[in-house]
């Protein structure tokens, strides 16, 4: 019979060792579960609610490194700081009892030994439970397969623990006085360890890089995610703006506001002063019609730039009074189709100069009195006849009037909003992804991009648009049309799913305008907030261009300058193995001779040995092979130590 372990909420069997009773005291590890993708230090949590009478002490092991014994009754019931190796760990965990008189020194419990040593304790095993976790830190490897990312701090985990504990940071944690009063002091004490200690873990400024208020899974990196996409899916119905025609027009007149800025008069003296003065004042004029002129065309012509493949048809319609008035007659607009028809000319030139140049595209008329919105002949009426309706409309689709438009209950516009603020990196080759359910079409030339028709690539089910290289700070739209068939079930995801290439990394992304939990950024994208600098060269080491900075930096402490991980000689020898032989540099050009890479002094840097880094910037730098001190050839770099004489 398996012994049954509970992780979290499942169970699982192992079998047990050998030699192992399938029996023993109840003992369920509530964090991390069996096969998990964890960080580099976990804290091992057994269930609060053990019978500790049955299970009196526990010990945890990773491989052959045995934890402290901890006494269940002293109300523990976790082993903090459990270190993992890379890859793949095995850890144990065992239920024990003391055995009797054994290890005990003459006179009782509590006195040392004839030699004055602690006398070695022996335990009885009552139960043990082994489970795999993955170490997902420190290494370029991908986690084995079946091991999913497990996060302690989730609200989840944390629900079972706050009965007893405090999770919640406050106010008194974002600068506490001493460590003992930080939340995170609790459980991570150990973890700022080392003779290098980095500035933030120095005091404690644990929030100043991760984020409390994340969710689901809390202090992650801190700050919001510099992606933000937005997805609207509405009835796709012919637009319709309308614009009272005075508030264009001069009253009885095809003369637009803007242009009804009378000359100023010959200058009578010669205060050339003054007359600045009269030019400034005119101009401000013209400035502030010409505003207001915009100000009214603006949504229209906002909505005909974002769908660029409809139709735009143009009705200048008049009032049964809009005939002139005794005194008021102009040339040409005698009578209100007249009028209407003059002003239809000036609007099809004033929305040329706004860019809509296309003919086949833009239909502007004098409607004269023929469709009026009130019969009535009151003041209040005729202003609501004196008018400009603008129709925007798919291609597709004939429109007769203002007042008759299709119903078109077949088709949706989808309309994409995308933007990045302050990425990592420039994005380049970005593409938008929308997959189509099953009954629902694509409408040919309605895709638009940038004001332009912008045509996605059909593959199966997907629509693919490449929009290009937008930079580091950007917001685009995408809109298109899709119609749907009678029997067409599902609805278009409102997941915004993107393509890109952010330096040298390939990534896709779905965005989620809908879910309220913003992201934590990346290792890289954190690092850079204090230390963008270090990506600055026109060439890149490919860890730190990754984002592999944990790799070779411990962002708490380290007993190495700089917090690497290693001695820089070796850290560095990890991955270029073939620099150990320290066969480098002039080997080829002196026979037999190769330069030192470590052991000896630092010409340019007293008081420090020889190192990779004492000729390469292990981050960005001017040249291909990262020479440091921003050097443009080897020659100016050997001149650094060897100057010429």
């Amino acid at each position: 019979m398996a012994a049954v372990v509970s992780l979290g909420a499942s169970l699982l069997a192992f079998t047990p060792s050998p030699g192992q009773a399938p029996s023993g005291p109840a003992l369920t590890i509530l964090y991390p579960k069996h096969q998990s993708a964890v960080g580099r230090r976990i804290n091992v949590v057994l269930d609060p609610a053990t019978d500790w009478s049955a299970v009196p002490l526990f010990q945890v092991s990773v491989g052959s490194t045995a934890y402290p014994v901890v006494d269940t009754s002293s109300g523990r019931h976790a082993q903090q700081g459990v270190a993992l190796g890379p890859g793949l760990n095995t850890v144990t965990v065992k239920a024990l009892a003391p055995e009797q008189g054994a290890g005990t020194p003459a006179g009782g419990e509590g006195k040392k030994a004839a030699n004055g040593r602690e006398p070695q304790r022996k335990y009885a095993v009552l139960a043990t439970r082994t489970f795999a976790v993955y170490n997902r830190e420190g290494s370029f490897a991908a986690p084995q397969a079946g091991a999913a990312p497990q996060y302690f701090h989730t609200r989840e985990h944390e629900s079972e623990c706050a009965g007893c504990h405090r999770l919640d940071a406050g106010p008194q944690d974002r600068k506490p006085g001493k460590p003992e009063e930080m939340l995170c002091y609790a459980c991570h004490r150990d973890i700022p360890t080392g003779k290098h200690i980095h500035g933030p873990a120095a005091v404690w400024n644990c929030l100043g890089c991760h984020d409390p208020d994340l969710a689901p899974v809390k202090y992650q990196f801190t700050a919001a995610d510099p992606w933000k996409a937005a997805k609207t899916i509405e009835a796709v119905a012919p637009a319709v703006f309308t614009i009272p025609a005075d508030a264009l027009f001069k009253p009885f007149s095809a003369t637009l506001l803007a242009d009804d800025v009378p000359p100023l008069p010959k200058p009578a003296g010669r205060d050339r002063k003054q007359r600045q003065e009269q030019e400034a004042a005119r101009n401000a004029e013209i400035g502030r019609r010409k505003e207001r002129q915009q100000e009214l065309l603006r949504e229209f012509l906002e909505y005909a730039r974002q769908n660029p493949a409809d139709k735009v048809r143009v009705e200048v319609h008049a009032g049964s009074a809009a005939a002139p008035e005794k005194g008021r007659k102009g040339k040409g607009v005698a009578t209100p189709q007249q009028l209407t028809d003059a002003r239809a000319k000036a609007l099809a030139r004033l929305l040329r100069d706004q860019g809509l140049t296309d003919a086949r595209k833009v239909t502007v008329l004098g409607m004269g009195t023929t469709l009026p919105k009130s019969p009535d002949a009151s003041p209040e009426s005729q202003a609501l006849n004196e008018r400009i309706e603008i129709v925007v409309h798919s291609a597709d689709r004939a429109v007769q009037n203002s007042l008759t438009l299709p119903a078109l209950t077949d088709r949706q516009r989808v309309t994409v909003t995308l933007s990045s603020t302050k990425g990592p990196a420039e994005i380049q080759s970005l593409r938008v992804i929308e997959r189509l359910p099953r009954g629902l079409h694509y409408v040919k030339g309605t895709g638009s991009f940038r004001g332009a028709v912008k045509e996605p690539q059909v593959k199966g089910d997907d629509l693919v648009w490449a929009l290009g290289n937008p930079g580091a700070d950007f917001q685009e739209t995408l809109s298109f049309v899709v119609t749907r068939d009678a029997q067409a079930q599902e609805e278009i995801s409102p997941v915004v799913r993107v393509q890109f290439t952010a330096g040298r990394r390939e990534e896709t992304r779905e965005l989620d305008p809908q879910k309220p939990f913003k992201a934590g950024l990346s290792v890289l994208e954190i690092c850079g907030n204090c230390h963008g600098s270090m990506l600055e060269g026109k060439f890149k080491h490919g860890p730190a261009e990754a984002g592999y900075c944990t790799l070779c930096h411990d962002p708490h402490a380290s007993n190495y300058p700089a917090w690497t991980r290693r001695q820089s000689w070796r850290l560095c020898t990890t991955c270029h193995a073939e620099k150990r032989s320290e066969v480098h540099v002039i080997k080829g050009f002196v026979r037999n001779v190769s330069h030192p890479t470590k052991k000896y002094r630092d010409p340019a840097r007293p008081g420090k040995r020889l190192s990779c880094i004492s000729c390469h910037s292990p981050h960005s730098a001017e040249t291909p092979e990262l020479l440091a001190y921003e050097v443009r050839n080897t020659f100016d770099l050997c001149n650094i130590c060897h100057p010429k004489k």
